[in-house]
């Protein structure tokens, strides 16, 4: 009786000793792309950052442009 429960349980344990591997594998891999997601959601951050400060930057120089047509226009 001892044997057959062995012969029954013994692959089970060793399916679940593999699983298990497995698991830790896939658990390691989550976590390398979880801190490669976190670094490069903050590089865009910085990247969208720049490109707001460049885009003000650009409008600002337009609407001064626009602003000195006119008086130009005026005169």
């Amino acid at each position: 009786m001892y044997y057959d429960v062995f012969c029954s349980v013994e692959p089970k344990k060793l399916a679940v000793r593999e699983a298990n591997a497995r698991l830790s594998a896939a658990n390691e891999k989550k976590a390398v792309l979880d801190e490669l997601v976190d670094r490069l959601t903050s590089e865009l951050n910085i990247l969208l950052a720049t490109f707001k400060e460049a885009m003000d930057t650009k409008e600002s120089a337009e609407a001064e442009a626009k602003r000195c047509e006119n008086r130009l226009d005026l005169a």
